[in-house]
């Protein structure tokens, strides 16, 4: 599945930028390159949340493999918004290129008891966002 940078939503700002693409009503993708922002988390939850109040739940494929570093209330904010909505959000993919990362992401979600699912490829990762983009189609 392509994503062509001129239909997506952007922002840009201290370091890093982000692209959201809605690909169906309940599918988003994004994509980071640099730094993660308190303020580029706020551009994507907001996104988020506007689909979830329209569609009720919400498939996210994060394609991270160009993440450098984090704002740590960057992060915290994520995690407190995607544990408010968790059952809003049945299935997140992550792209990351850090093998430790990628463990890190699969055991979180085992412990919060939550569908998150780490890619090292872009092969697997686009080819779970064809199949869950395809399945969602069917619903």
């Amino acid at each position: 599945m392509q994503l062509a940078d001129d239909a997506a939503e952007k922002w840009e700002g201290d370091g890093g930028r982000l692209w959201l693409w809605a690909v169906s009503p309940t599918v988003l993708v994004t994509r980071v390159e640099g730094y993660i922002s308190l303020e580029g988390v706020r551009f994507y939850t907001n996104r988020a949340d506007r689909m979830i109040a329209r569609s009720g739940s919400l498939y996210v494929f994060h394609h991270w493999g160009g993440v450098l570093s984090w704002d740590p209330q960057a992060r915290d904010r994520l995690r407190t918004w995607a544990g408010a909505h968790g059952k809003r959000l049945p299935g997140t993919h992550f792209l990351v290129r850090s093998r430790v990362l990628a463990m890190t992401i699969e055991v979180a979600g085992l412990a919060l008891g939550r569908k998150l699912s780490a890619h090292r490829s872009e092969a697997t990762f686009f080819a779970a966002l064809a199949e869950v983009t395809a399945q969602r189609a069917r619903v």
